[in-house]
């Protein structure tokens, strides 16, 4: 999935009010056709949760298995701030999506606005007919957001940059550690923006260069470097791991991991 107009994150945060009243319990994309034809469906109202100050709704059923990487994942359908726009994609709050339709109702189906959907190479383009129409029906349960197939674990004793998080961002914060003097070996963790339940590992490498390794979850629970056959059973074990073993990648051989993300907590909010 592509991202709709800038990197930046959601800007909301879940909360246990009641959605507005003017939500409806499902809501249902139509007439969307080509590559991105499987959003089509029903997405019901997650009850007692609320984005950006708005609903968020997750499609009724995972995807079926004939859709490639996408297949057995959930879709979310929510309100993404920094954008202005309803956006459909793989995790809640992130900003790589798969469509988008710039409005600002407090449901999807309120107000015009024409939706544009990613195509095989990631490009937006206009669906034209496609529509957001209200349903029916029970609102999902807040408990069942947990269990869904592409839900990330949580790490134990890592740090995570905020979801939506740029590789701009990431950058960032590691070029302020080096022009202070920081060591190579300096690293931020962040969820990916495209591709679903991976994280990418930012390193200050040799040479003040930054590499960006994907991370990947594997099969039953797990996490390892992408190319490595090597996993660790939570994300906090993957980091330990590569503070005390150099990673194999060029531009980071013999560098080992610090212990701390950049210089200090105000970097990063800690999960677990």
């Amino acid at each position: 999935a592509a991202a709709a107009g800038g990197g930046g994150g959601g800007g909301g945060s879940f909360d246990g009010d009641d959605a507005p009243l003017s939500a409806p319990n499902s809501v249902i994309l139509d007439n969307i056709t080509g590559y991105a034809s499987f959003l089509n469906g029903i997405y019901r109202r997650i009850d007692g949760i609320v984005y950006a100050d708005r609903p968020a709704f997750r499609m009724a059923n995972p995807l079926p298995a004939n859709n490639g990487p996408v297949s057995g994942k959930l879709v979310y359908l929510y309100y993404h701030v920094d954008n202005k726009a309803w956006v459909v994609g793989m995790r809640l709050g992130s900003s790589g999506v798969a469509a988008y339709k710039s409005a600002s109702g407090h449901s999807p189906h309120e107000g015009k606005g024409e939706w544009f959907v990613s195509n095989e190479t990631g490009k937006f383009v206009a669906s034209v007919g496609s529509r957001c129409l209200e349903g029916a029906g029970d609102p999902l349960p807040a408990e069942d957001i947990v269990s869904g197939t592409n839900t990330l674990p949580r790490p134990d004793t890592s740090a995570v940059l905020p979801s939506g998080t740029s590789r701009l961002r990431a950058e960032s914060l590691l070029n302020e550690h080096s022009h202070k003097g920081g060591k190579p070996g300096a690293f931020v963790v962040r969820e990916s923006t495209s591709v679903p339940d991976t994280y990418i590992l930012s390193i200050l490498g040799l040479e003040k260069k930054i590499l960006h390794l994907r991370v990947d979850s594997c099969k039953p629970r797990g996490y390892a470097l992408s190319g490595s056959t090597t996993q660790h059973d939570t994300l906090g074990k993957l980091i330990k791991f590569y503070t005390k073993s150099p990673i194999p990648q060029q531009g980071v051989q013999g560098v080992l991991l610090l212990n701390k993300c950049c210089s200090g907590e105000e970097l990063y909010e800690s999960v677990g």
